[in-house]
């Protein structure tokens, strides 16, 4: 093999290895709710669907979610971030959280409030999400 085919096949070997593979893409996207209030005890007040932009592949898979809310007061506010799949509890207004890791990033999100029994009405806003997938 002469020198000059030699680099050109070293050449080719390089850039195939320098383009990432499909599933090496990874990203995240964000998205907002508006404001919501959460009035009545015991009785669930969703947000709207929170989606990703189309622009995200349709096998990415969830790696990390972040999410934050401002609640008017500090009383009692039970909170979930949900998954078409399944829910999660949110134990504060902000965090983050691989509970649903491994779930298509794509499917649309959403948020639920609901107020103990005896509680009194509470502003939510603020409402955010951020998905890191792969």
């Amino acid at each position: 093999m002469t020198v000059l085919r030699w680099l050109a096949v070293a050449m080719i070997a390089v850039s195939a290895l320098s383009i990432p593979p499909a599933w090496a893409a990874s990203g995240s996207w964000v998205a907002e709710a508006p404001g919501l209030r959460v009035a009545v005890p015991e009785r669930e007040t969703r947000s709207p669907p929170l989606a990703a932009p189309d622009v995200i592949p349709g096998g990415a898979r969830i790696s990390t979610l972040r999410w934050r809310f401002e609640a008017s007061t500090r009383r009692p506010l039970q909170a979930w971030l949900c998954h078409p799949a399944r829910c999660i509890p949110l134990s504060s207004p902000s965090g983050r959280s691989t509970a649903l890791a491994e779930l298509p990033a794509t499917a649309p999100l959403h948020f639920r409030f609901r107020l103990p029994r005896g509680g009194q009405a509470v502003q939510v806003e603020g409402v955010q999400v951020i998905v890191d997938y792969y």
